[in-house]
Protein backbone atom coordinates (compact mmCIF):
# COMPACT_ATOMS: atom_id res chain seq x y z
CA UNK A 1 0.00 0.00 0.00
CA UNK A 2 1.04 3.11 -1.19
CA UNK A 3 1.02 5.56 2.07
CA UNK A 4 0.80 9.85 1.57
CA UNK A 5 4.20 11.13 2.52
CA UNK A 6 2.96 14.52 4.43
CA UNK A 7 0.23 12.79 5.99
CA UNK A 8 -0.06 10.59 9.39
CA UNK A 9 -1.18 7.08 8.67
CA UNK A 10 -1.79 4.21 11.61
CA UNK A 11 0.82 1.30 10.75
CA UNK A 12 -1.91 -0.60 9.68
CA UNK A 13 -5.58 -0.93 9.94
CA UNK A 14 -7.97 1.93 10.97
CA UNK A 15 -7.03 5.50 11.90
CA UNK A 16 -9.93 7.60 13.53
CA UNK A 17 -9.38 10.87 14.15
CA UNK A 18 -6.38 12.76 16.01
CA UNK A 19 -6.07 13.35 19.91
CA UNK A 20 -3.32 14.66 22.38
CA UNK A 21 -0.94 15.79 19.52
CA UNK A 22 1.48 17.70 21.70
CA UNK A 23 5.47 18.74 21.09
CA UNK A 24 6.85 16.91 24.42
CA UNK A 25 11.17 15.99 25.48
CA UNK A 26 12.25 17.65 22.01
CA UNK A 27 9.87 15.55 20.11
CA UNK A 28 6.67 15.56 18.14
CA UNK A 29 3.84 13.07 19.65
CA UNK A 30 0.32 12.55 17.60
CA UNK A 31 -2.19 10.05 19.87
CA UNK A 32 -5.00 9.04 17.25
CA UNK A 33 -8.27 6.91 17.85
CA UNK A 34 -6.87 3.50 16.52
CA UNK A 35 -8.77 0.04 16.00
CA UNK A 36 -5.69 -1.98 15.37
CA UNK A 37 -7.17 -5.70 14.39
CA UNK A 38 -8.93 -4.47 11.22
CA UNK A 39 -9.46 -1.68 8.59
CA UNK A 40 -13.23 -0.87 10.03
CA UNK A 41 -13.79 1.10 12.20
CA UNK A 42 -14.03 -0.71 15.84
CA UNK A 43 -13.58 -0.96 19.69
CA UNK A 44 -11.39 2.34 19.59
CA UNK A 45 -7.51 2.27 21.45
CA UNK A 46 -5.38 5.27 20.97
CA UNK A 47 -2.34 5.13 18.64
CA UNK A 48 1.11 6.49 19.06
CA UNK A 49 3.30 7.91 16.62
CA UNK A 50 6.48 10.19 17.64
CA UNK A 51 8.70 12.43 15.27
CA UNK A 52 11.52 14.38 14.98
CA UNK A 53 10.29 16.72 11.96
CA UNK A 54 6.65 16.05 11.80
CA UNK A 55 7.50 13.95 8.17
CA UNK A 56 8.83 10.73 9.16
CA UNK A 57 6.87 9.11 12.23
CA UNK A 58 8.11 6.14 14.54
CA UNK A 59 5.22 3.93 15.32
CA UNK A 60 5.08 3.22 19.29
CA UNK A 61 2.81 0.69 21.15
CA UNK A 62 -0.30 1.37 21.67
CA UNK A 63 -1.30 4.48 23.94
CA UNK A 64 -4.55 3.51 25.68
CA UNK A 65 -6.84 0.28 25.34
CA UNK A 66 -9.95 -0.58 26.72
CA UNK A 67 -8.82 -2.20 29.84
CA UNK A 68 -11.27 -0.92 32.91
CA UNK A 69 -15.07 -1.76 33.27
CA UNK A 70 -16.07 1.93 31.96
CA UNK A 71 -13.92 1.94 29.11
CA UNK A 72 -15.02 -1.30 28.09
CA UNK A 73 -16.21 0.13 24.58
CA UNK A 74 -13.72 2.13 23.80
CA UNK A 75 -11.34 4.66 24.12
CA UNK A 76 -12.43 7.83 22.72
CA UNK A 77 -11.52 11.65 22.14
CA UNK A 78 -9.13 13.47 24.86
CA UNK A 79 -5.63 15.20 25.04
CA UNK A 80 -1.97 14.63 25.65
CA UNK A 81 -0.93 16.95 28.80
CA UNK A 82 2.17 17.94 29.93
CA UNK A 83 2.54 18.20 33.88
CA UNK A 84 5.39 19.12 35.64
CA UNK A 85 7.97 17.16 33.24
CA UNK A 86 5.44 13.80 32.66
CA UNK A 87 3.37 13.51 29.90
CA UNK A 88 -0.32 12.60 30.80
CA UNK A 89 -3.49 11.12 28.66
CA UNK A 90 -7.21 11.86 29.90
CA UNK A 91 -9.47 10.32 27.01
CA UNK A 92 -13.70 9.72 26.94
CA UNK A 93 -14.27 6.51 28.57
CA UNK A 94 -17.11 4.74 26.75
CA UNK A 95 -19.35 1.90 27.88
CA UNK A 96 -22.32 1.18 26.11
CA UNK A 97 -25.97 1.15 28.07
CA UNK A 98 -27.10 -2.32 28.04
CA UNK A 99 -30.20 -2.05 30.65
CA UNK A 100 -31.61 0.46 32.20
CA UNK A 101 -29.93 -0.42 35.40
CA UNK A 102 -26.34 0.47 33.30
CA UNK A 103 -27.79 3.92 33.10
CA UNK A 104 -26.46 4.63 36.46
CA UNK A 105 -25.90 8.35 36.11
CA UNK A 106 -29.71 9.26 35.44
CA UNK A 107 -30.85 6.48 38.08
CA UNK A 108 -28.30 8.31 40.19
CA UNK A 109 -29.93 12.07 39.45
CA UNK A 110 -33.07 10.97 39.53
CA UNK A 111 -32.94 9.25 43.01
CA UNK A 112 -31.31 12.60 44.30
CA UNK A 113 -34.52 14.63 42.76
CA UNK A 114 -36.94 12.50 44.00
CA UNK A 115 -35.54 12.32 47.82
CA UNK A 116 -35.11 15.87 48.38
CA UNK A 117 -35.96 18.24 45.75
CA UNK A 118 -32.07 18.91 44.69
CA UNK A 119 -30.85 19.64 41.29
CA UNK A 120 -30.65 16.74 38.58
CA UNK A 121 -27.24 16.85 38.80
CA UNK A 122 -24.67 14.38 39.81
CA UNK A 123 -20.78 15.54 40.24
CA UNK A 124 -17.48 14.04 38.79
CA UNK A 125 -16.61 13.29 42.18
CA UNK A 126 -20.00 11.39 42.51
CA UNK A 127 -19.28 9.48 39.21
CA UNK A 128 -15.39 9.00 40.06
CA UNK A 129 -16.55 6.90 43.56
CA UNK A 130 -19.38 5.13 41.48
CA UNK A 131 -17.26 3.70 38.72
CA UNK A 132 -14.59 3.27 41.42
CA UNK A 133 -11.86 5.07 39.66
CA UNK A 134 -9.22 6.71 41.81
CA UNK A 135 -6.57 9.62 41.22
CA UNK A 136 -3.64 6.52 41.38
CA UNK A 137 -5.21 5.21 37.74
CA UNK A 138 -4.51 8.30 35.74
CA UNK A 139 -1.97 7.19 33.49
CA UNK A 140 1.26 8.87 33.13
CA UNK A 141 2.52 8.12 29.89
CA UNK A 142 6.11 9.23 30.31
CA UNK A 143 7.39 6.77 33.13
CA UNK A 144 4.76 3.64 31.24
CA UNK A 145 2.91 2.89 34.05
CA UNK A 146 -0.53 3.56 35.77
CA UNK A 147 0.64 5.78 39.43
Amino acid sequence: MNKPKLHLTSERNWMNDPNGLIYYKGKYHAFYQHFPYATQWGTMHWGHAVSDDMVNWTYEPIALFPSKPYDKNGCFSGSAIEVDGDLYLYYTSVKYIETEEDNWLLSEANKRLEKNGEKNTVSFDDVMKHFGISESEIRNVDKGKDE
